[in-house]
């Protein structure tokens, strides 16, 4: 399982199941990538209540920076689906106010690239 940060979004069970994968396995190469991975962790500890593991509860997900509006257009879809984007009459638009959304949101950072959780 590899987990990197060009990833549009990360499941922090994933990274929570790569973290005990390479404990157990001390002189593992990817030493470099355990040490992000238990800061991302550390960072995300207490910023949500999805995820229990070790005493503290950690965010399900997290969203990159660059991929919130596209994540928020579809989670809009995912909830009103096809009736809130295409059955408005021809002289209506809707326009998501991003920044508004993004204020329920918390930063993180994993590797020097932003990715928002709540």
């Amino acid at each position: 399982m590899t987990i990197n940060n060009s990833q549009k979004s990360l499941n922090i069970e994933s990274i929570i199941e790569l973290v005990e994968e390479l404990r157990t396995d001390v002189a593992h190469e990817l030493f470099d990538d355990l040490s992000s991975l238990e800061t991302l962790l550390s960072d995300c500890k207490g910023v949500g209540g999805d995820v229990h593991w070790n005493g503290d509860w950690y965010p399900a997900r997290l969203i990159r920076y660059d991929a919130f509006e596209e994540e928020m257009d579809q989670m809009i879809e995912d909830i009103y689906g096809d009736e809130f984007t295409t059955k408005l009459p021809s002289f209506m638009s809707i326009k998501l106010d991003y920044m508004a959304l993004r204020m329920d949101y918390t930063s993180v950072y994993f590797d020097e690239v932003e990715y928002l959780t709540r």
